[in-house]
């Protein structure tokens, strides 16, 4: 994964799977971003036209919307067998969080961290399938808004 650091275009490894360099944002934050046929992702198949979900792998630091997609279980237990709970439950589970991947991951909420760490300045990732809706979503948004507005306009008799 080194050798994506300094990258910003995906390559093909020796296997013929795209590798996406990593995600670097504004604040700093770091996330690998991946999907292929051997990525936790929807579809899993190699360069798909877009990717309703990713796998996330080794952010930076802890990110909280990424939780319910850890894949592995983080040690729940002391040295002495003793099962953690409240503040040392939540300092494993936090210490694990840089530490592993994140399969199936929405490609609504990869764009939400991006967003909360101030967007993407280096790096890339798959596209992803919201990305594809971009001018529907606008569209459908549009007319929401004016069928909002019209239902308004009559319940308030025309008065603005």
């Amino acid at each position: 994964m080194d050798q994506l650091k300094d990258m910003d275009k995906p390559v093909k490894d020796v296997f013929g799977h795209t590798k996406y360099p990593r995600v670097v944002c504004k604040d700093g934050f770091i996330m690998s971003v991946q999907a292929s046929e051997i990525h936790y992702c929807v579809p899993r198949c190699d360069d798909a036209e877009a990717y309703e979900t990713v796998e996330i792998g080794y952010p930076s630091e802890y990110e909280p919307l990424l939780d319910e997609y850890m894949e592995f279980i983080f040690e729940q237990w002391d040295e002495e067998g003793n099962e953690l709970e409240g503040e040392e439950l939540e300092a494993a589970r936090i210490k694990k969080s840089t530490d592993t991947v994140y399969g199936d991951v929405p490609a609504s909420v990869v764009a939400a961290v991006i967003k909360k760490h101030g967007g993407m300045v280096k790096g890339c990732h798959p596209p992803l399938k919201h990305e594809q809706m971009g001018l529907f979503g606008a569209v459908l948004a549009v007319m929401l808004w004016v069928m909002g507005m019209a239902g308004w306009l009559m319940n308030s008799g025309g008065e603005l």
